[in-house]
């Protein structure tokens, strides 16, 4: 009723058809394994490398975060080191004084104000020149020029210098020219 039947010659090209599509499809599967096979391997390879590009950005992390650490230590050691010369600038029982190359006073600690009696707002507005007394003004001169020349490094002298009240006071200097 509703069968076909095929001859022989037809049944030998079916039955070739099915043989060709079936190794064709074996062949397409063992391409495929082997495909398979080849990714498999390839997302080993990546999984590797992505771990080593993980670890190495893992290390540059903590290299960083290391360095950062190390860097903010160093930052405030440098703050203390600057705050404990400041306070032994400052509190040091010696006069002392910042002078530019021009001879125009930079810094002077609480000392130095005692003993000229001039504030740094006061002795900005003067060179050191102006607080020699004048029967040292020659040798003082000398000496200051003898340090900004470089033609000594270090020097002491014994100065007549001027108080801000007016009177002569007699002062020890030791100076050393720092250089930038």
């Amino acid at each position: 009723s509703g069968k076909t039947f095929v001859d022989g010659s037809d049944r030998e090209q079916i039955l070739d058809l099915l043989i060709s599509t079936f190794e064709d499809i074996v062949q397409t599967n063992i391409e495929l394994e082997r495909k398979k096979d080849e990714l498999s391997a390839a997302k080993a390879r990546l999984e590797q490398y992505a771990k080593l590009l993980e670890g190495k950005v893992r290390s540059s992390q903590d290299m960083y975060r290391e360095t950062e650490s190390r860097f903010h230590q160093a930052e405030q050691r440098l703050v203390d080191s600057e705050q404990a010369y400041r306070e032994t600038f400052e509190d040091a029982p010696v006069a002392m004084c910042w002078l530019s190359q021009t001879g125009n006073y930079l810094r002077i600690n609480r000392a130095f104000e005692e003993v000229l009696g001039y504030s740094l707002h006061e002795l900005a507005q003067l060179t050191t020149a102006d607080t020699i007394h004048p029967n040292s003004r020659e040798e003082g001169l000398r000496f200051l020029d003898d340090l900004l020349s470089n033609r000594l490094a270090t020097a002491t002298m014994e100065l007549q210098r001027i108080h801000k009240d007016g009177r002569a006071i007699w002062t020890l200097i030791n100076a050393k020219m720092l250089r930038d």
